[in-house]
């Protein structure tokens, strides 16, 4: 729509996506349908509306390229300015609201059960996600913005099971994955940007190779669990 407007498109991805976040939280309060289904929906109904939107607009595929599949090598001090207040926000809400979140997605009938605002929570969650993904769409882009939300945490997924380590180790394979990524790039002149999810791509199947071989060693050395439990 913002587009269509000829407005900023940060601004109209913002506000799209926080009304997106607010629909979500409340439909996924009933839980006979799962978070991830409920995204799934949403999300895929407000890309078609984008879709058809732009659509009626004469020449916009050019003009939407840069939207779609960013330009990691193109940003300005600007930009990282951006990013560097967003992420400094997004990690001090995140460590203040650590025990909410974590009781929340874990039991949420234990959240309840202490008076948890669990509808509040939800928002603040999908609110944080949402200004990642709308800043992050100007540097990566909309493709592949997803792609870095999700494969460096279940990457760390893979390597432990213990939060508040996978809170650390998630960003710094991401990390890792930019700086290598963009070294490729450079090197080999590929695309910056499907060349740093291609690396993380590489990290999550490496760490699921070292969950693999730890859980075969587990299992041929049964007392390791017992081990590993004391």
């Amino acid at each position: 729509m913002t587009f269509w407007l000829q407005g900023s498109l940060l601004l109209g991805g913002l506000v799209a996506g926080l009304a997106t976040t607010i629909l979500i939280a409340v439909v996924a309060q009933n839980r006979r349908l799962g978070e991830d289904s409920v995204i799934g929906v949403f999300f895929a109904a407000a890309f078609a509306l984008g879709i058809v939107l732009i659509s009626r607009v004469p020449g916009y595929t050019g003009s939407l390229q840069q939207f779609l599949f960013g330009s990691i090598t193109g940003i300005n001090n600007d930009d990282v300015t951006m990013v560097a207040l967003t992420t400094g926000i997004v990690v001090l809400v995140t460590l203040l609201f650590h025990k909410e979140f974590v009781t929340v997605g874990l039991d949420r009938d234990m959240a309840h059960a202490q008076r948890i605002p669990v509808l509040g929570m939800d928002l603040l969650l999908y609110v944080l996600v949402t200004v990642v993904v709308v800043i992050s769409v100007q540097v990566i882009g909309n493709v592949l913005v997803l792609a870095l939300l999700i494969t460096p945490a279940a990457a760390a997924r893979m390597l432990t099971d213990r939060i508040a380590v996978m809170m650390v180790l998630s960003p710094v394979i991401g990390a890792l994955a930019a700086l290598v990524g963009l070294y490729l790039s450079w090197s080999i002149d590929l695309p910056a940007g499907g060349t740093i999810v291609l690396v993380a791509t590489a990290f999550f199947g490496l760490a699921s190779l070292v969950r693999w071989l730890r859980s075969l060693r587990t299992a041929t050395r049964p007392e390791l669990v017992t081990a590993d439990t004391q």
